[in-house]
């Protein structure tokens, strides 16, 4: 989340004519990615693993990032 602010900063000065639009589309998104977050975090626990395996879930999703 401290990467919000600047892409927000950045978001608005590139959206002159639609900032809201372009800043409620940019709190969706935050929204969609807590989401998934939670539930590819859940399935391991879901699943019967132990308590470190979301962490390696969200390095996976981090490192999935790195390469899109």
């Amino acid at each position: 989340m401290s990467i919000g602010s600047p892409i927000n900063m950045i978001m608005l000065s590139s959206a002159k004519h639609s900032a809201m639009l372009g800043a409620a589309f940019l709190q969706a998104a935050f929204n969609v990615a807590n989401s998934l977050g939670a539930f590819f975090g859940g399935i391991p626990l879901f699943l019967g693993f132990g308590y470190n395996y979301p962490s390696l879930i969200g390095a996976a999703m981090a490192l999935v990032q790195f390469y899109v």
